[in-house]
């Protein structure tokens, strides 16, 4: 029987030996022998090694076990420090990757370029950074269409640093790891600019050069369309558009040019669709513009549905309130319940749709129509915390022209409350007076929701009133073009990214206090 093995090997490979040494000046050409500390998968040498400047015979690269050996041409550029960069693609034989992007650096002449840049990629998947020399006026026009002539991973933790660059004006885009070292394709790469054009390197060593990448792709990031039977269909987005479909411009043409009268609401349960009705059906394909009309930038998305003048042959379900769930109630406001279907309805305007109780008492309430797909239904008097409520809902009252209407003649529905739900609130100062147009933005760390935000009022503090009990990341950025939102920046139209700052600490709110940040450094320099 074999002996049981040890631990699993999860410590990354680390670099323990350089010849001739890291720095080395007057390097004419020849071995460059790197010793790691584990033996190397040989499979991942593949693109994990870069040259940089690009030399016109890159050097052949030799693997011996836990040695690299890099054999480089007699004929090397003079004056320039030539610089090696391993990415986090070389692993051990255990497929542990390295934890971190290194850089080797060696001098033709009498000297190693000293510039560095240094700082942190805000992305929640494994980021690089491109960084490209600029040759003239028309590269800085045109630079993300060629090959960055710098490389680096970031860490986990989204830190990177560029060393050993030589005095020059430079441009810098943070991209997801996947698209590293190749030429931005701008409507397919995930990708963040910084906030000023460019860099200007002179032998310093420059901090804070922080980069944000979206999370959705440019544009308003369309995922999928589709016909929901007659006149109605859907689109369902990558991100939360609960805060932004007013300022949503919805075209629909049909195949014969023609421009559809269009209405478009929310989706009842899910944020990220928005649902639209057209003014007649058709048995072909529509064309479907979409532009936020408060974006500076080109936020706009096109999709094409082919539309199906076929009916769902199911009855109508209840979709929200669910069997036993617990409705979360407030003590100064009163919270509507949510009635939500699963096909368009019609409602009957006599008020006996529904029958609410508290127990078995009737209590009174008013409804209102949210949506072709939901009913407010708020109680005159507050809901009381820890109570047995039931909703019933009467099957003659609603009919659809797109499904059967409810299965059964009468549905009843348990729910129930707990206490009030309890809130606190975040007072901003800041160090210095806040810039213009600044945005704070809290967001619940073990949560899958919307932040939260606030602008400067007339007092020169930001204040966030309301903020359900939790752990907060605190985020501040400047916003220029003014649609609540931070932008990353684009490269057509060029606009450069918002300025954005992370507070380091977690924010804690706590149920009725009132939490002061004093003093906040905001930091605009670098």
């Amino acid at each position: 029987m074999a002996p049981p093995g040890g631990d699993k090997d999860i410590i990354p490979p680390e670099l323990i030996e350089i010849i001739p040494p890291n720095g080395s000046t007057q390097f004419k050409g020849g071995r460059v022998e790197l010793k790691f500390s584990e033996y190397l998968d040989e499979n991942s040498l593949k693109n994990a090694i870069k040259i940089f400047p690009l030399l016109s015979n890159a050097p052949d690269i030799i693997f011996k076990g836990n040695r690299l050996f890099l054999e480089f041409s007699d004929s090397l550029p003079e004056n320039q420090t030539i610089i090696i960069i391993i990415n986090r693609n070389l692993a051990d034989e255990h497929k542990i990757k390295v934890s971190k992007g290194l850089q080797i650096a060696y001098s033709t002449g009498e000297s190693i370029d000293q510039g560095s840049i240094k700082g942190k990629i805000f992305y929640s998947k494994k980021g690089s950074v491109n960084l490209w020399k600029m040759q003239d006026d028309l590269d800085s026009l045109n630079y993300f269409n060629r090959i960055p002539d710098y490389v680096i991973d970031a860490n986990d933790q989204g830190d990177f640093e560029f060393k050993y660059l030589s005095k020059g004006f430079y441009k810098i885009v943070a991209v997801d790891q996947s698209y590293a070292g190749v030429p931005i394709l701008q409507d397919r790469t995930p990708y963040g600019l910084w906030w000023k054009p460019e860099i200007e390197i002179f032998g310093q060593n420059l901090e804070n050069i922080n980069i944000r990448i979206p999370e959705q792709k440019k544009g308003l990031g369309i995922v999928s369309a589709k016909s929901l039977g007659g006149k109605w269909g859907q689109i369902l987005f990558f991100d939360n558009i609960d805060d932004v479909i007013d300022n949503f411009r919805v075209n629909i043409y049909y195949e014969d040019k023609t421009k559809a009268v269009t209405s478009i609401f929310k989706d009842p349960i899910d944020k990220k669709k928005i649902n639209f009705i057209i003014d007649k059906m058709v048995d072909s394909n529509i064309s479907v513009f979409i532009r936020n009309d408060i974006k500076s930038l080109n936020d706009t998305g096109y999709v094409k549905i082919k539309m199906d003048t076929t009916f769902d042959t199911t009855n109508i379900k209840i979709v929200h309130p669910f069997p036993k769930q617990v409705l979360k109630i407030e003590n100064d406001s009163i919270v509507p319940l949510k009635v939500a279907f699963s096909n368009l309805i019609e409602i009957s305007e006599d008020n006996r749709s529904f029958l609410l109780l508290e127990d078995s008492i009737p209590i009174k309430y008013n409804t209102s129509r949210e949506s072709p797909l939901s009913v407010n239904i708020t109680p005159i008097e507050n809901w009381k915390p820890k109570k047995q409520y039931y909703l019933k809902i009467y099957q003659d009252s609603f009919s659809s022209d797109y499904s059967k209407g409810l299965k059964d003649s009468l549905i009843t529905i348990p729910f129930s409350t707990k206490e009030y739900r309890g809130f606190g609130s975040l007072v901003i100062k800041s160090e210095m007076k806040f810039p213009n147009q600044m945005i704070a933005q809290l967001k619940p760390m073990d949560k899958n929701v919307s932040f939260f935000s606030s602008s400067v009022n007339s007092l020169g503090v930001i204040n966030i009133e309301k903020l359900p009990e939790g752990d907060y990341k605190l985020f501040f950025f400047q916003d220029l073009d003014g649609d609540n939102s931070h932008s990353a920046g684009n490269f057509v139209p060029y606009q450069p990214s918002e300025w954005f700052q992370e507070y380091p600490d977690t924010v804690k709110i706590r149920t009725n206090w009132q939490m002061e940040l004093d003093s906040v450094k905001i930091n605009m320099k670098f």
